[in-house]
């Protein structure tokens, strides 16, 4: 059976492109967290003194965000919050990535 302890570990282990704006990289530009090709900060690389993303400082909204594996830098997609939602492949343009 899992532990609390457990699930504290594996959740630790799950690494994130963080932001703190609902788009674009304003706010991480300026920080000192170790950065993503995307612009994003890594969440394993946070800064304890960051005032944005920083553990010694209290909490802040996170508002975007994609695991490692789907970082639209390495992967050679647009960001997320610049793609389009498609309901299916048929209203999907010929042609473009979304």
């Amino acid at each position: 059976m899992r532990t609390a302890q457990d699930i504290r570990r594996e959740a630790a282990a799950v690494v994130l492109h963080v932001g703190r704006a609902w788009s674009g990289t304003d706010l991480e530009d300026g920080c000192p967290c170790v950065k993503a090709p995307c612009g994003l900060v890594v969440s394993s690389g946070t800064a304890a003194d960051c005032p944005e993303h920083g553990w010694l400082h209290p909490p802040k909204t996170l508002r975007q965000g994609h695991p490692v594996e789907r970082c639209p830098a390495v992967v050679g997609l647009e960001p997320h919050h610049r793609q389009a939602r498609f309901r299916d492949d048929s209203e999907r343009p010929s042609g473009g990535a979304a």
